[in-house]
Formats: C-alpha cells, structure tokens, sequence
C-alpha cells in the first residue's frame, strides 16, 4: 500500500496534466503562437517554388534489313539518365543563358541542381524530369533547356553512324571514278575499243585485255557495294531525343504553407507543456 501510494505520487495522470496546462495556459499559449509567428514570418520570406514534370523519349535509329524493321536506341536510358545526374551535363545546361541576370541566373542554378530528378520508365525508351524553378516560366524553361543539351548530345553521337556510311560511299564512287579513267588511258583515242585484240602487237593487246576486263569486274562490284550503301542511307531514319507532350507544372502549394504554420503551433503546445511540467516537478 505503501508502494502505490508514493507511486502515485511520483506520477502524473491526465487530471494532473489539465490542470497544469490550465494554470499555465497563457505560457503554453504564448509558446505556440510564438512558434506559429516564426513559421509565418519564414515561410513568408521563402520565394515560391514551381515544379515543372516532362517525358522525354530518347532518341534512335530506325534501320531496315531484310524487310524488317530494326530500332537502336542512340544511348540507353539507364546511361542517358546517369549522364544527366552528372554536374558537367547540368553545368552545360546553363553554357548559352543570357536571357536571366546575374542574381537570377545563381538562384535558378541553385534550385535547379538541388531540384532536379531524373528516373527512366521502366522497359521504355522514356525518362521523366522533374525540376523545379522560382517561376512558372523558369520551371518551364528549365525542363526545355535540359532536353535540348540531352538532344545535341545525342545527336553528335548519332551522327557518326551516319557520316561513316556517308564516308564509305564518297570512297566507293572515288574508286569507281579513278578506276574508269584508268580504262580511258588504257584505251586511248582508239576508236575501235572493242577491237582493241586486232592490234599488231598481240601479247600486248591480249595483257590489255586481261586488265580492262579485271577493271570492268571491278567496277560491277563496286557499283553493287554503291547501291548498297545508297540503300543504307536510304533506310537509315534517325529520330531525336525530344520531349514528348506539354510540360506539367505543379503552382505553389499554400496548404503545405498552412500546414507547416499549423504543424509550428502544435509542436509549440507540446513544448509549452513540456517546460509547464518541469516548472511543476521543480516547484
């Protein structure tokens, strides 16, 4: 009995605890709308944020062999997305902006590197940006400025696909070309070009002949490779990274202002309680 009386009185029960905050309503008060104020006065003074979201399909190359159609991605998503997580690809997201003054340009670089979130879809050739600016039309124009480096980054990387087989047949035709005029020489101005075996000198005519044949072979097969690399190129179809549909903007949220105003009084409440309950157990 003895136990549960000093027991008892070691503890408070809820009784105990209203009647506490009772007796130090104004200081808990007081402490909760002092708290309410310093979260009305920050948030106030935090500049609003917009967040703009895009869909971004990484760009490919459409070929077609054999009557079938193959698609190759320029880069894969996953690698796409871990080269835009890089501070160099962001930095140059920034390179050519001359649209924003100096304090401008620091503060949206500011929210832009802290903002920015890239993910790929799952089994897709799509990636979903989200970044976030200190206006609708900087949000928007940060979205915009990222898919366009994505894009001219991957179009030099597309590009040598292209100017490699570009390459091969300028050498094809030049082959073609050296090969005709040295059948001119051969030929000279004789105007009997097919009869050119009824010339005295037989054993020449006959090494003559052997050439002019090889050369004509020659050029058959570089003729076929010709058509070959004109279908290549023919067929090649190259589609860019590009942003797909609009760019969703997400405004200011003001409940979540609300809310972390509210959320700064109840933990107000809960502090003033706490120092009432010390100030008792001292007393």
């Amino acid at each position: 009995m003895l136990e549960q009386h000093n027991k008892s009185q070691g503890e408070l029960n809820f009784i105990d605890i209203w009647k506490i905050i009772v007796f130090y309503k104004k200081f808990v008060l007081g402490i909760s709308v002092m708290a309410m104020l310093l979260a009305l006065i920050l948030v106030s003074f935090k500049q609003a944020e917009w967040e703009a979201t895009g869909y971004v399909r990484v760009g490919g190359i459409i070929n077609e062999e054999d009557g079938q159609q193959y698609r190759y991605l320029i880069e894969p998503v996953p690698a796409a997305v871990a080269r835009m997580k890089l501070r160099p690809f962001q930095d140059k997201v920034f390179t050519k902006r001359f649209d924003l003054k100096a304090d401008e340009d620091l503060s949206n670089r500011r929210i832009y590197y802290d903002s920015l979130d890239i993910e790929g879809i799952y089994q897709t050739d799509f990636l979903k940006i989200n970044v976030k600016g200190y206006s609708e039309k900087l949000a928007i124009l940060n979205i915009k400025e990222t898919v366009a480096t994505l894009q001219k980054i991957h179009n030099d990387l597309a590009s040598p696909l292209v100017k490699n087989t570009s390459e091969k047949l300028d050498q094809v035709r030049l082959q073609i070309e050296e090969i005709q005029k040295e059948r001119e020489k051969l030929l000279g101005n004789n105007p009997q070009k097919n009869t050119i075996l009824s010339d005295k000198n037989i054993i020449k005519n006959i090494f003559l002949s052997n050439i002019l044949n090889t050369q004509e072979s020659e050029i058959r097969k570089l003729e076929l490779l010709e058509l070959d690399y004109k279908n290549k190129l023919k067929l090649m179809n190259i589609y860019p990274t590009a942003l797909v549909g609009e760019v969703y903007i997400d405004p200011p949220n003001i409940w979540r202002d609300v809310l972390i105003v509210v959320l700064a009084g109840i933990m107000g409440v809960i502090l003033g309680v706490a120092i009432s309950l010390f100030r008792k157990r001292s007393n």
